[in-house]
């Protein structure tokens, strides 16, 4: 940035176009290839935000340093040489830095305020719906249910796109229970070439 060659825009450009593939690659992951997702926390966002700041306050200074390539008689007055420069261009680094950390800080969480109302749903309701709880994410209560207390039929273990084997139990907190979906029959339906050809033919029939 503070020097570039003549390449630096081919290479913004690469930079840009592998950006839109990744996140093409990523949609299609989470749409088609994965069942569910679990965010434990937003730390590993909230990092990575602290840490634009550097790239980010890298930017700014060599903004400053090339703005400040000036010769005499351009009719520019922000000219810095020498030391004035040098310290033009770290303040602007460690300017942005101290804005950055202000903006995360205090910006932020007024733009997205959390919430602090808790849920009046009760845990019944809730669990008919979702597979997934305490009792059947937890693998050592699910041993327990069936070796310890004898439980008929014992909480099952869950298990990501096999919530069809959970069994219900309200008596021990088990309130889901779901029918295994029909697997798709792939042969039945037309391909792309016979489903475009009878939309041709339906097209040229039209008046």
């Amino acid at each position: 940035l503070f020097f570039p060659g003549g390449f630096t825009h081919r290479m913004f450009l690469a930079l840009a176009f592998s950006h839109c593939v990744i996140y093409a690659v990523d949609h299609y992951k989470v749409l088609r290839c994965v069942p569910s997702f679990y965010f434990a926390s937003n730390k590993v966002d909230s990092w990575a935000q602290w840490m634009l700041s550097i790239p980010c306050a890298m930017m700014l200074s060599a903004f400053v340093f090339k703005a400040s390539n000036c010769r005499e008689g351009d009719g520019i007055s922000f000219c810095l040489k020498g030391h004035s420069l040098f310290v033009g261009v770290t303040g602007a680094f460690f300017l942005h830095i101290f804005v950055h950390a202000i903006v995360l800080v205090h910006v932020v969480p007024r733009l997205c305020p959390a919430s602090g109302s808790s849920s009046r749903t009760p845990y019944q309701e809730v669990a008919e719906k979702f597979p997934c709880s305490w009792f059947s994410a937890n693998p050592v209560h699910c041993l327990r249910s069936k070796y310890i207390y004898k439980h008929n039929p014992p909480c099952d273990f869950y298990i990501s796109g096999k919530s069809h084997t959970l069994r219900r139990n309200p008596e021990i907190g088990c309130y889901f229970t779901a029918s295994k979906e029909e697997a798709e029959d792939y042969s039945k339906s037309p391909s792309i070439i016979a489903t475009l050809s009878m939309m041709s033919r339906r097209g040229g029939e039209e008046p």
